[in-house]
């Protein structure tokens, strides 16, 4: 019923509910916004408004009589990527960019939007690299690390956003 009647909300693209997260009583909402990214604070008092204004479960608002709601967002983690990219004839870093890094940010929005349905994320270098060759004018790409290493695992409560791409 939480689940639904969050989603229910202008604004809100997706929603974790965790029972008892403080205790007997306790619910906390955990929500992105509609675009499936960190959910401002104005949206955060709009749902906390909604469900529980008092944080008290009083009965207040949605919630029922001695559920005390919190809502909260996911955090966001920063995911820097390096790669080197081998380019065919006829194109460069500077002819690809910006298709590259719009096909990082799908991938990324992709995973995004899945974060309601999964208990942690994993940002993958092999995605990454896929996404990477798809794009027009890419032949090759080696030696992708994100963060300076492997892949990233990300909490339950996490989502991945882009940092800098570095080309090598």
């Amino acid at each position: 019923d939480y689940h639904d009647k969050t989603l229910g909300i202008a604004g809100v693209g997706a929603v974790k509910v965790i029972r008892a997260w403080n205790g007997p009583g306790t619910v906390k909402l955990v929500i992105l916004d509609s675009v499936f990214g960190k959910a401002t604070d104005v949206l955060i008092q709009t749902v906390q408004k909604e469900f529980d204004p008092n944080k008290d479960g009083h009965g207040d608002g949605l919630a029922p009589i001695g559920h005390a709601v919190t809502v909260d967002t996911a955090s966001e983690v920063t995911v820097n990527i390096a790669a080197t990219i081998t380019y065919d004839n006829g194109y460069d870093l500077n002819t690809c960019k910006t298709q590259i890094e719009t096909a990082i940010e799908e991938y990324f929005a992709g995973l995004r939007k899945n974060w309601e349905n999964q208990s942690k994320l994993v940002v993958r270098i092999a995605s990454i690299d896929a996404a990477i060759m798809g794009v027009k004018g890419v032949v090759d790409v080696t030696g992708t690390t994100l963060n300076g290493g492997g892949n990233v695992e990300l909490t339950e409560y996490e989502i991945p956003v882009l940092g800098v791409v570095t080309y090598g």
